[in-house]
């Protein structure tokens, strides 16, 4: 079940986004023993190839789970974007029409003053 708030849909979405990002952080892991093995190929940066590699490699994946989670929102596949944008629209175009009918009503009062001092 979704959490309270959310609905099904919106769950899905974001539970998308999570197993993508898991899938980013096992290619990480994965990346890092190569990466390391390749810095440690290099006989001056045998020292911090340990620290090199988690910085590079961890700037990168984190970089990747950014661009991923990007990526699916801007996908939409489940149209939870697209549907929250709908509902934004909509409210601002139901404020719209709230305004004009006050508007029109009193414009309305202002006639029928107008015609009972006439």
């Amino acid at each position: 079940l979704p959490p309270d708030g959310l609905t099904f849909d919106q769950a899905a979405h974001e539970a998308l986004k999570l197993l993508a990002v898991g899938g980013v952080v096992i290619g990480g892991v994965a990346l890092e023993e190569v990466v390391e093995k390749l810095i440690l190929s290099v006989p001056m940066f045998v020292p911090i190839a340990p620290v090199l590699t988690a910085v590079l490699v961890g700037a990168l994946t984190a970089f990747c789970m950014t661009f991923v989670c990007y990526l699916i929102d801007k996908m939409d596949l489940l149209g939870v974007i697209r549907a929250e944008r709908s509902k934004a629209v909509v409210a601002g175009l139901n404020a719209t029409i709230d305004e004009n009918v006050e508007r029109s009503f009193a414009i309305i009062q202002d006639i029928e003053m107008y015609l009972i001092k006439a």
